[in-house]
């Protein structure tokens, strides 16, 4: 094949070269015989766009046309690139070895890398974690020993928290309880009595007291009285030394305790209840063995006639202060009233405009009592008290006899005492009692001895009996329902 580079070159469609391949160029249809000599090459015409009609770029060239002569033998057009768009294109004109040996091996050693981070991750990933910095998955790579070594905890941290947790009330049980004792001594209304329940009481003692709180303050006499009644179950303890033995006991969340007072003279048992962190004082029980009324000095109201009835009891009953037999019936004053006779005119006691009866709401007893004083009912302890202007009470109380036991024993118990007098005895309509040595209180129990009612005659502060009389009168008059 003859050289390229030595071929007339002619321009065809879209700037590629035409070469003949036997070395001239072809005309159109044009062909030269096998063997026939050359001549002086003539000039070539110009490409018309006839040209690149006539004679495609690639495939088959056309058949020649059935009529002329037939040549010997076609020899194929060669078409190349030109040298210039060679020259100025490598892609086309092709590029290094060495570059496209580098991008080969460039592409072999990514293929490594992700192919050995992609083992790494499957088999081992704590690794791969320690070189990238990175959790990855997988366990994680055990810490450096020096890591591992212990390092104690800052003990105030711990110890703060422990102690927060576990902290013990700022004042304890008994302390609690005498406090309360104490500042109990000065309360003088139930309003007073409230907010000392409300300092120092647990959450059931507050509702109890709430209760009463407004049955208690009707009057100043019931509110006067409710206080003193609360003061006269409690001994008096304005110090832990005044209690003598006292015993606590603290249970989780409960403490209770057991009080003697010296000599005997009272029993406690209190219990207590941890809120918020603090004591609060619930229940109460005491029992009381006070001593005999008689140790204590009581006066005798005035009495201007001498006839037994103080000039108080007269004026109450109107009856004559200076005559012994107000009404001239050969009776005295006294006598009269100690049989339930109206010492300042005919008839019965209950007669007079100044005594009346009162009858318990469930009807099971009545008693007389004077008109004139104020009677209330106490939720507390279930009492009736009636109230003088001049602040004398008669209280009566009620008590459950679940033990049956004889009225001698309920006696003894409760004051403490080895033996009963004759002369304590009383009786009255279908019950039986004991006075105290003093006239001033008095146990009477029913025929079927499942209950004892305690009638106790309260003088005001400064210890003068101004009616006596009238409450013997009342415990006479006492009928209790069979």
């Amino acid at each position: 094949m003859p050289e390229l580079k030595d071929a007339p070159e002619t321009f065809g469609q879209a700037g590629v070269i035409k070469i003949n391949a036997g070395g001239t160029p072809g005309g159109s249809g044009a062909n030269t015989p096998s063997g026939a000599p050359v001549s002086a090459a003539p000039v070539l015409p110009s490409v018309t766009p006839d040209l690149a009609k006539d004679r495609p770029i690639s495939g088959t060239p056309p058949s020649p046309p059935a009529t002329g002569p037939v040549p010997e033998a076609k020899i194929p057009d060669i078409y190349a690139m030109p040298k210039e768009f060679q020259h100025h294109n490598r892609v086309a004109g092709g590029s290094s070895p060495l570059v496209g040996a580098l991008v080969v091996l460039g592409s072999l050693l990514f293929l490594i890398i992700i192919g050995g981070g992609f083992f790494m991750y499957i088999f081992n990933p704590g690794l791969l974690s320690t070189w990238t910095g990175q959790f990855i998955g997988g366990t994680v790579a055990p810490p450096a020993p020096e890591l591992a070594v212990a390092v104690p905890i800052a003990p105030a941290a711990t110890e703060t928290a422990t102690t927060t947790a576990t902290a013990a009330p700022a004042e304890t049980p008994q302390t609690v309880y005498f406090n309360f004792l104490k500042e109990l001594a000065g309360v003088n209304t139930f309003e007073d009595y409230y907010r000392l329940v409300s300092k120092y009481g647990n959450g059931r003692k507050i509702s109890a007291v709430e209760s009463e709180r407004l049955l208690a303050q009707t009057t100043a006499e019931t509110d006067a009285a409710s206080v003193k009644a609360i003061k006269e179950k409690t001994p008096a303890i304005t110090s832990p030394g005044d209690a003598g033995n006292v015993t606590e006991v603290i249970t989780d969340q409960t403490a209770l305790l057991s009080i003697i007072m010296p000599d005997n003279k009272a029993t406690g048992t209190i219990e207590l209840t941890l809120e918020n962190n603090a004591w609060k004082v619930g229940n109460e029980n005491w029992v009381l063995a006070k001593a005999e009324p008689a140790a204590i000095q009581y006066v005798t109201g005035a009495d201007r006639d001498g006839d037994g009835l103080t000039d108080k009891e007269e004026d109450l009953l109107g009856s004559n202060k200076d005559n012994t037999d107000s009404d001239s019936d050969g009776y005295s004053d006294l006598a009269e009233v100690a049989n339930l006779y109206n010492p300042a005119g005919a008839n019965k006691l209950v007669d007079n405009t100044s005594i009346k009866s009162y009858l318990a709401d469930d009807k099971s007893f009545s008693l007389l009592y004077p008109s004139k004083w104020i009677r209330t009912f106490n939720s507390k302890d279930q009492s009736v008290i009636f109230r003088s202007a001049d602040d004398h009470f008669v209280q009566l109380m009620i008590e459950t006899n679940d033990q049956k036991q004889s009225l001698d024993d309920y006696v003894k118990n409760l004051l403490n005492l080895t033996e009963i007098k004759d002369s304590w005895r009383r009786t009255g309509d279908a019950w039986q009692g004991l006075i105290t040595a003093d006239g001033l209180q008095i146990y009477v129990i029913n025929t079927k001895q499942d209950k004892i009612y305690i009638l106790r005659y309260s003088p005001s502060d400064n210890n003068v009996l101004e009616y006596p009389n009238i409450f013997q009168a009342m415990i006479k008059s006492l009928v209790i329902k069979k």
